[in-house]
Formats: structure tokens, C-alpha cells, sequence
């Protein structure tokens, strides 16, 4: 019974999520990138043939991974809901996504907890909200959960000649995949290279008996070599010389202005170049739920309780649950030396918020097993009622849960000052195809339209279905 009402639950949230998907409009990259893809898919399918179009210099830096396969998948749609098709595809990952992380938390505590995180993630309203609309972002989210869980299970199944094989392709395209997706993604996995060393030398939490590092090191090798092709494959800038061109272009592309020169940062502009090391906490903090931040406050008081009852059931608690925290923690320091822009909110960093959902889904479970004291039914139905008080936000914001801030910022109203809010600008689609044809804009012989960050034919697709509108975007 329990089990089918899980599931129910989980088919409930993913349609949900569809439907939310498909009323969205497109993010300001969203053509850009299915457009790149389709050129590569071209070139790729003509064995080099077609020419690339190089007018854009940037495009030379994208190796274009996830670019060229979301292109393939969308073939399989109605060429009329490309939008659609694209949104569907990236929510799909999205929801692997969610398995992935529910399995980490599985291996580490439990398969209660595991369920939990899945929920507390997909309720999260900037994961949701970035569900669908984020192609490159999420993708790397994908691929950074299920890296990790890859590795683990590579550790404990070295010895196992039926699985180790399929373990070693899956770790090397998953590598080779996030790599493609932007070159960034390296410095994403590095706790979890840190991690596998320290596991390989002294934790040994995961690792099986007779562990060889000669075997390890012949496994390495092969999963880089598997990944550096599936790198290579999708950038035909390379393809000239696969030795020199990809590491030529990614030297020059940390050089490269992506992204915008300047951002809306708690109420301050700021260059993206320059921003404070509070960057990431501050917006964490005031655009994550209550019942979140308090959850996370409440575990840090009842942090040695905690550790001794999960020390009971668990071996390695300590050490599993450091690197959760590692791996949240670690960003900050990539801040501070990082040679890109950082903008639009917390999209470049959503890859933290699978790992960040653990930690109150570990309190969820310590407290419900413990509710018997009254402190911590308390506790426990506090946050309960924090959750449906934040529930209702996140439903009334459908689909646009990505612009939720919490109530510590003060009113929502005025939030338009603090961030930049819908960063993507997928709410266009809502803006234009809600204008009636009797509006007093279509009385006018002209109109001009300005837009600010997002390309023209975010527009256009949807203008075009009024007639004799006369209109010029400047």
C-alpha cells in the first residue's frame, strides 16, 4: 500500500511538472542552443560535410554535448511544438535527475530518506522551476548526481566482472556528456574526485575488498579516453586536431565575456566578475522555502543527536554526511577564483540543490522516528505546517516557481528591486498570448517594442499570429 501510494504521489508531481512545462515560453538561450545542436547534428550526419556556421564567435567555445542530442530527440515531436518537445525532453532529465539523487541518499542512509529527498528536491522551487526550461543547467545537474552515484557503485563492484564494464562506460560518458555541456563541469566533480581518492586510500566507506589500484588505474584510463571522444565528437571545431584545438579553445574561452557584465544582487548592482563571497548563501537563503532554511538551522542544533542515533543504524555517518556538506560548501570557493561571469540567480549552481535536499530530508526521517518526544513532534509539525504554508506559494506561482522568494526578503511586491527575478524570461509567452485583439495597443498605426535580454524571436513567434499588426522592436 505504501509502496502504491509513492508511486501515485510520483506520477502525480511528474504530471504536474508537464503541465507546467508546457506552458512555458522560451529562456533567452533556448534557440540558440537547439539551433547549434541541429547545425552539429547536420555536420555530424554528413561525416563533416556541411559547413558549421562560424558568424558567432561564441559557438566555437560550446562543445555542444546536450545541444546535439536534445536536436536528435526533438526530431521524434511534431516540428510545430519544437518548444514543447524541447521542454519535454529537458524534463525528462530532470526527473532522472530526481531518481539519481534518491539512490545516492539510498546507498548513504536509507531508502526512506531516499523517497523523502526526492520530494524535498523536486518541491524545491528552483530546481522545479528550472525543470524544464534549463537545457545546459540541468543537464549538468544530471550528470553531476549521477556521476557520483556511478563512482560509488564502481567502488563497490570492482570486483564484479558482470557489472564492472557497464559501470565504466556509464562513468565515462556521463563524464564525456557533462564535459560537453560546458567545460565548467569539471570544476563541479572535483569534491568527487577528492572524495575517491580519500575513499581509495582511508575511508574506504564503499570500497569492496581487494581493491586494485592497478585495475583502478587501467579503468581510469579507459573511462578518459571514452570520455575525451564523446567530448570531441559534438565540437567539430576540434576536429582539425583533436590534441591541441580542445584545449586551445577552452584556454581562450575562459577569456571569453559570456553571460552579462552586470547583475542585481541584494538590491546592489555589481559587475558578474566581481560579486561578494556571500553570493551564493544570500541567495540560497532568501530563495529557498522557510521550511527549508529552518530545517537546516534546526539540524545544525541537533547535530550531535543526530550523528548518535544515526551512528546506531549506519556505519560511516560522519563521514557520508561530511561530504554531502563538502560538496555543498565547496562552490564558495570556486567564487572566489573562478575566471567566469556569474548571473541570473542560482541556474549556474543548480546542480547543489539535489545534495542540499539531503540534509533536511535526514532530519525529516530523524524526527518522524523520534516524534514520540514531544520537542520533536513539535518540531516535526512545525515544519509540517511551514511546508503546506509554502506549498501554497509554489502552486500559485505555477510556471513560474523559479521567481519564488521567501518571506524573509520582506514583500514579494518589492522583490523586483532585491534580484533579477525571471532572469530567463520565460513568462513572455504568457504576456503576449494573453493580449486580446481589442487591446488599445493594436489601435495604434505603429508601436515600437523594446525588449532587454532576450532575443527578438521570443517575440515574433508569438506576435505573428496578429494580423496587420504593425510593430517595430528597437
Amino acid at each position: 500500500m505504501y509502496k502504491k501510494s509513492s508511486v501515485t504521489i510520483i506520477i502525480l508531481a511528474i504530471l504536474f511538472a508537464t503541465y507546467s512545462a508546457m506552458h512555458l515560453g522560451p529562456s533567452w538561450d533556448t534557440f540558440f542552443h537547439y539551433e547549434l545542436g541541429k547545425e552539429r547534428l547536420d555536420y555530424l550526419f554528413s561525416f563533416g560535410a556541411n559547413k558549421l556556421n562560424n558568424n558567432q564567435e561564441v559557438i566555437k567555445y560550446y562543445p555542444g554535448s546536450y545541444a546535439t542530442i536534445q536536436a536528435f530527440l526533438v526530431q521524434f515531436f511534431p516540428q510545430k511544438k519544437i518548444l514543447e518537445s524541447i521542454h519535454f525532453i529537458n524534463l525528462l532529465f530532470s526527473v532522472g535527475t530526481l531518481f539519481g539523487i534518491s539512490k545516492i541518499a539510498k546507498i548513504f542512509f536509507n531508502k526512506v530518506i531516499g523517497k523523502i529527498t526526492f520530494f524535498v528536491c523536486f518541491f524545491n522551487p528552483i530546481f522545479f522551476g528550472h525543470m524544464a526550461s534549463s537545457s545546459m543547467d540541468m543537464l549538468i545537474t544530471f550528470c553531476n548526481v549521477w556521476l557520483l552515484y556511478l563512482i560509488i557503485k564502481y567502488l563497490k563492484n570492482q570486483n564484479n566482472s558482470e557489472k564492472l564494464n557497464k559501470y565504466i562506460i556509464l562513468i565515462a560518458l556521463t563524464l564525456g556528456v557533462g564535459l560537453g555541456v560546458r567545460l565548467t563541469f569539471i570544476a563541479t566533480i572535483i569534491p568527487f574526485l577528492l572524495f575517491l581518492l580519500a575513499e581509495i586510500i582511508w575511508l574506504k566507506n564503499f570500497i569492496t575488498e581487494n581493491f586494485s589500484l592497478k585495475k583502478f588505474f587501467f579503468d581510469l584510463f579507459k573511462i578518459l579516453f571514452i570520455a575525451y571522444f564523446t567530448l570531441i565528437l559534438f565540437w567539430p571545431h576540434t576536429h582539425d586536431n583533436v590534441f591541441i584545438l580542445p584545449f586551445k579553445l577552452a584556454v581562450e574561452g575562459l577569456k571569453f565575456p559570456f553571460g552579462v557584465p552586470y547583475v542585481l544582487f541584494n538590491e546592489e548592482i555589481f559587475f558578474t566578475r566581481e560579486l561578494p563571497i556571500s553570493y551564493l548563501l544570500i541567495n540560497l537563503f532568501y530563495k529557498m522555502p522557510e521550511y527549508l532554511i529552518i530545517s537546516f538551522c534546526i539540524y545544525f542544533v541537533l547535530f550531535f543527536q543526530l550523528g548518535n542515533f544515526f551512528r546506531k543504524s549506519l556505519k560511516n555517518y560522519n563521514s557520508k554526511i561530511g561530504l554531502i556538506f563538502f560538496i555543498i560548501i565547496f562552490p564558495n570557493i570556486f567564487i572566489l577564483f573562478s575566471p567566469y561571469s556569474i548571473y541570473d540567480g542560482l541556474r549556474l549552481f543548480l546542480y547543489l540543490i539535489p545534495f542540499i535536499s539531503i540534509i533536511p530530508s535526514v532530519l525529516i526521517y530523524f524526527l518522524y522516528k523520534n516524534i514520540k518526544k514531544n520537542s520533536f513532534k513539535i518540531i516535526f509539525i512545525s515544519l509540517f505546517f511551514l511546508k503546506l504554508f509554502y506549498l501554497y506559494s509554489f502552486i500559485s506561482l505555477t510556471p513560474y516557481q523559479y521567481v519564488y522568494i521567501n518571506s524573509f526578503s520582506g514583500k514579494f511586491s518589492e522583490n523586483y528591486k532585491k534580484f533579477e527575478n525571471d532572469y530567463n524570461g520565460v513568462s513572455i509567452r504568457e504576456l503576449l498570448t494573453s493580449l486580446k485583439k481589442d487591446n488599445e495597443i493594436f489601435k495604434k498605426n505603429s508601436v515600437k517594442l523594446a525588449v532587454c535580454g532576450i532575443p527578438d524571436t521570443n517575440l515574433t513567434m508569438y506576435l505573428k499570429k496578429f494580423k496587420n499588426f504593425n510593430y517595430e522592436i528597437v
